[in-house]
């Protein structure tokens, strides 16, 4: 360790020089300004305080494992804690690390090494996956978490206390890696105290790097070492070009680079980019003997620290990389990219390099990302300015050399090289995210600065303190909104499915009950526009009478008068982050939900609402909740059945049932009932009836149609009967009539005789079979139709 402390030369001495800074400076925004004083350690401090302030409420607020590949990490360190062996990858047996197994160790160890003490058995119980999770489509609305109980609080102990443990063991690193960017920028900045706590300040807010920074993932431990091997870099360039370099200065660089390449393959990127730093910076003319002993003294140091790993890859699979052992796992890219598929590549690199929360899932506000693409722009055309105003005020290839050579210079090598190597992977790799590029944050951060100073130029005093502050704590902001609203809407944690007291006033009483009690109380039903558009919402007001012992998943569907679908939503409660025995007995949840529709504008659609059990493939399977007291068809799910035309009625019977509403048709053709209706034989007869009675009667009647011959003793050809399922079952203590609907279908006889037919129809009870009769007629049966078959 004091070897490597050694190697690091001027980045040590820059420390020991920040601590001991004459204390009568003072904290300036100017452009041109010597090392700060105490204002600017306050400075940095307060940055790096608010870095792991922010990360840490992160750790506490995302719930297990719901950052990208978490959960694989976590088995990686956690296989290590219980004393065994490194993984073997194999294309057909992953392993619960899955793709990470193919990575580099040195993370892992140092989380196994500080966990090995924590008892993480039941990591099976505690980590249940949410079959219906939403990875890497930001723009569904819901089921964003990854895992089913991400709502629940889990206490800090096993299995979450070691990863909460690992996410501490990251944030370290990230906190090290901000504080590695104030040094890096001390050697791009000497003089300028402005541009120094800039780069340090975008380091340290970007809300995906402390996101990610407070997870239990080696993408930080790779970010740490580029930090640190860039640090080192510039010491050792800054060194070369005044001093003779000393052994201890290769060795311990070489130990540096080492790591990186334990850390993860982008460390090996490193390599080049010393060997350019070299170049760029030695007096080969006049050492390069000493440099030649040097490089060979840091490349053996490489081999020492990682080389044994990159050998092992190459016994056990033949590929010192071990990234076909990955690839199998992540899948390889098999259609190559298009120009528009590389722009959204592009696109989502860029909007996940400064936030995309959860498994690339959950988005802050649309018009943050037009800032972000803002500053973006805005630091790259300003840095290649100044770039080239430069490189134009000193001519020449020993200026380009030393542009080169500069701390700026090899920032910039870092991110070209950094950028190469996500290119190649996105050629070869399914998908990026923007947390491929933090090992070149400290990089990106200077560059950011050197570009943000260009501007900042054009602006007086107050307009640099306002530019230099309100960058980053933009940026801050956006990890304050994501921890107070999109975290704890998008995860459960502020009650999504939530506790209502009453029922509003525009809610529909359902009053069906599924299963041990399980009861749809209430809905509030989408109105005609919003089958005009791409989705139709829907609210359900949800109760449990008992604790539930199973989580069955809710199944919302709209089909059409023939049963073909219209619309399909099948998910957990609450939009993934409410299973059921999650649910406080007696409690009413509000659920509100958009249902994707397949084709706009339905003649008539049909909205069913019931549970099934996710293990289950066939709806009218014994996994399906039944209704009280209407059996197990899926017809008993009906809810509520949406017209685009429904011809108003009133037929009162005896028995306190009405029929207030009537519309037939022949598929996606509906007839107005009132006319004399023309049909096709070649197609049955769908007819929809709204029904209204007394809610929560016990009494079961069915509904009965005929189609008559026209004419005197005509007999009936066609008769369809159905139960009329009602709100049997509601708790709700309703006493007002209530309203309910039954679609039937008549199927024409292919032999049936063109002419004149009547539609009519019967009420009985279902157990005597006694037909009611209409209220003032005293007649049985009602004429609904006339009918002409062509």
């Amino acid at each position: 360790m004091a070897l490597y402390l050694t190697s690091t030369g001027r980045l040590i001495q820059a420390f020991q020089d920040w601590r001991s800074r004459d204390r009568r400076g003072t904290l300036s925004v100017g452009l041109a300004n010597g090392d700060g004083g105490a204002a600017e350690k306050a400075a940095v401090s307060l940055i790096l305080a608010l870095f792991l302030l922010t990360g840490l409420a992160y750790s506490l607020v995302v719930p297990p494992f719901e950052t990208p590949d978490e959960i694989f990490h976590y088995a990686f360190a956690r296989h290590l804690a219980a004393g065994n062996g490194l993984p073997v990858q194999a294309p057909e047996k992953t392993g619960p690390w899955e793709q990470e197994g193919s990575q580099p160790p040195l993370y892992y160890s140092i989380v196994a090494l500080a966990t090995a003490g924590i008892d993480q058995t039941g990591l099976e119980e505690f980590a249940v996956r949410n079959p219906r999770a939403n990875m890497g489509d930001p723009h569904q609305p819901g089921n964003k978490n990854f895992m089913l109980f991400s709502a629940h609080n889990a206490p800090l102990r096993g299995v979450n206390l070691a990863l909460h443990v690992g996410r501490w063991i990251s944030l370290i690193l990230g906190a090290l890696t901000v504080f590695f960017t104030y040094l890096l920028a001390r050697y791009a900045f000497p003089h300028d105290r402005w541009s120094r706590l800039l780069a340090t300040g975008l380091a340290a807010t970007i809300p995906q790097f402390t996101f990610i920074s407070a997870s239990l993932s080696n993408d930080i431990m790779i970010t740490f070492a580029s930090a640190a091997a860039l640090v080192s870099l510039a010491a050792l360039g800054s060194r070369a070009r005044t001093h003779q370099l000393q052994r201890r200065h290769w060795i311990g660089l070489g130990l540096i680079l080492g790591l990186a390449a334990l850390s993860k393959l982008q460390g090996l990127g490193l390599l080049p980019l010393t060997v350019a730093v070299i170049l760029l910076n030695v007096r080969l003319k006049i050492a390069w003997r000493r440099v030649l002993v040097g490089a060979l003294l840091a490349g053996l140091s490489v081999l020492i620290v990682a080389g044994w790993w990159y050998l092992r890859n190459l016994e056990l699979y033949g590929d010192p990389f071990g990234t076909q052992n990955l690839l199998s796992v992540t899948g390889v890219r098999v259609e190559p990219l298009t120009l528009r598929g590389l722009y959204g590549e592009l696109r989502g690199l860029q909007m996940s390099f400064f936030g995309i929360f959860g498994w690339f899932s959950i988005l802050l506000p649309p018009w943050t990302y037009t800032l972000f693409e803002l500053l973006t722009v805005l630091a790259a055309v300003g840095a290649l300015i100044t770039w080239w105003q430069t490189l134009r005020a000193s001519a020449g290839l020993y200026s380009l050399r030393q542009q080169l050579g500069s701390v700026t210079g090899i920032s910039a090598l870092w991110v070209l090289i950094s950028l190469a190597l996500l290119a190649y992977w996105i050629s070869v790799a399914q998908g990026s995210q923007g947390r491929l590029l933090f090992p070149a944050i400290s990089g990106l951060a200077v560059i950011g600065a050197v570009g943000m100073r260009f501007w900042a130029g054009f602006l007086p005093l107050t307009g640099r303190i306002a530019l230099g502050v309100a960058v980053p704590f933009g940026l801050w902001a956006c990890s304050l909104y994501s921890l107070a609203v999109l975290l704890p809407d998008s995860y459960g944690l502020d009650g999504m499915a939530r506790v209502v007291d009453e029922l509003p006033p525009d809610a529909r009483p359902i009053g069906k009950v599924y299963g041990e009690g399980v009861e749809l109380v209430a809905a509030r039903l989408p109105d005609r526009e919003a089958f005009a558009g791409e989705q139709v919402p829907l609210t359900l007001y949800l109760r449990a009478h008992q604790e539930q012992t199973r989580d069955h998943e809710l199944f919302i569907h709209l089909l059409d008068a023939a049963g073909e679908q219209i619309g399909n939503l099948t998910t957990q409660p609450g939009w993934g982050v409410r299973p059921m025995t999650l649910w406080k007995p007696r409690l009413l949840y509000e659920d509100t939900y958009q249902i994707p529709l397949d084709r706009a504008s339905p003649t008539l659609a049909r909205l069913y609402v019931g549970f099934t059990d996710p293990s289950s493939t066939a709806l009218e399977s014994e996994g399906l909740l039944p209704v009280l007291g209407g059996g197990p068809r899926i017809e008993s799910r009906v809810i509520w059945t949406y017209y685009k035309s429904l011809e108003p009625t009133h037929v009162e019977f005896d028995t306190g049932v009405s029929l207030v509403g009537i519309a037939l048709g022949q598929g996606e053709v509906q007839h107005a009932a009132q006319e004399v209706v023309e049909i096709d034989g070649d197609e049955s007869i769908w007819v929809a009836l709204r029904w209204e009675d007394e809610g929560g009667s016990a009494i079961s009647y069915a509904a009965s149609l005929r189609l008559y011959a026209a004419g005197e003793g005509g007999g009936w050809v066609v008769q369809e009967d159905a139960d009329l399922v009602r709100s049997g079952g509601a708790s709700m203590g309703q006493t007002s009539r209530v309203q309910y609907d039954k679609l039937m279908q008549l199927a024409v006889p292919p032999d049936m005789p063109t002419g004149d037919y009547e539609l009519r129809l019967t009420v009985y009870n279902s157990e005597t079979l006694q037909p009611a009769v209409q209220v003032g007629v005293w007649q049985p049966e009602v004429l609904l139709a006339r009918i002409r078959l062509k």
